[in-house]
């Protein structure tokens, strides 16, 4: 007993908070660095155990954050990201960027089917109906949305799964990559158009809230027939945190002012050989051939060892953290379930 409150203390002098950032298809990265958090004990409140410590993400990291919310096993979510993967390359050779093709809607369904079990009161109490669980969007009506923080928005309240749901969509939502280039008035693909509806009840609601003034936003009398309020959260803040000890989650290899499990923890930050850019005033991306790398395989969809391989990866970063503050219990090496190594769900 003494033991673990020692484990808890040192977790909390490093994070109390964990934040997942845009990952696109290498959600499996997100997903190894879970199974190794949740090996340890580490998602769930010390106090509470009923709730998860506070979690945020944008894009593929909303949707790593909610299946914590949920409880969902990473290899279920592996599952997911495995068959999102397979109908991006069975889409043609452009694979997301394929004509007629949309990630959002194949994402959806996965989700649906995912979550289709999952008690919807539990999930709310887990997360104190929102206090717990934050997702990023991007307000569509602020120009220009690329570093601009009048544009970063977020949602803390939640009714239900389907507003969780539906948040995650539009999270995800770039049009002409991940959805239609027409959004919600695209009549092939509706799952933008669902997601949309039900934001704009929450905008109503005043679930949706701006970053820079924590007050929410608000409807404009044309929004209603005009095109999405809100959409990808990555496109103003791809590395959210939920407060000053967030610990960030990333497939990318970048300096960070708060703790992080990136892809390449022992890089140096400061040497002569690593070139960076800023992408924020906070956030500096190694200008590496192995980030490139990583952006081509977050863009498009990759074979199943690939997918297999960064899900490892993830669990062996996570357990380098821990081991290197001090939070880690046991060393369990990383098993994905092999139903899910060569089978798409369907």
């Amino acid at each position: 007993m003494v033991a673990l409150q020692a484990l808890v203390l040192r977790q909390q002098q490093h994070f109390t908070s964990v934040g997942f950032s845009g990952a696109g298809f290498l959600a499996c990265y997100h997903l190894g660095v879970v199974q190794c958090l949740r090996d340890q004990g580490l998602l769930h409140c010390a106090l509470e155990k009923d709730k998860v410590i506070p979690l945020t993400g944008v894009s593929a990291g909303a949707l790593t954050a909610v299946a914590i919310a949920a409880d969902i096993e990473p290899s279920d979510c592996m599952s997911v990201v495995l068959s999102c993967a397979h109908k991006a390359r069975e889409a043609g050779r452009l694979n997301t960027w394929q004509p007629g093709f949309s990630l959002v809607d194949v994402v959806e369904h996965y989700t649906q089917k995912m979550l289709l079990h999952v008690d919807e009161e539990a999930f709310l109490h887990r997360i104190d109906h929102g206090k717990r669980l934050r997702i990023g969007l991007t307000d569509r009506r602020v120009f220009p949305p690329i570093r601009n923080r009048h544009a970063e928005c977020y949602v803390d309240r939640y009714r239900g799964l389907q507003d969780a749901i539906a948040v995650c969509v539009l999270s995800s939502f770039v049009p002409g990559w991940t959805g239609p280039v027409q959004g919600r008035r695209d009549t092939t693909h509706r799952a933008v158009s669902r997601a949309a509806q039900r934001l704009d009840q929450m905008i109503e609601f005043k679930c949706v809230k701006r970053t820079i003034t924590d007050a929410p936003i608000r409807l404009k009398p044309e929004d209603s027939t005009a095109r999405e309020t809100c959409w990808d959260g990555g496109l103003v803040n791809a590395f959210p945190i939920f407060d000053a000890r967030t610990l960030l989650v990333t497939p990318i290899a970048a300096h960070f002012p708060s703790h992080s499990i990136c892809i390449h923890p022992g890089m140096e930050y400061d040497s002569a050989n690593v070139h960076r850019f800023a992408w924020t005033d906070r956030v500096h991306v190694h200008w590496t051939a192995a980030n490139a790398y990583n952006f081509r395989c977050l863009l498009a969809s990759s074979e199943p060892d690939v997918l297999h391989a960064k899900f490892s990866q993830g669990y062996d970063n996570a357990t380098r953290y821990l081991k290197q503050h001090g939070i880690r219990q046991t060393y369990t090496a990383p098993v994905v379930s092999p139903s899910i190594s060569t089978n798409v769900v369907q």
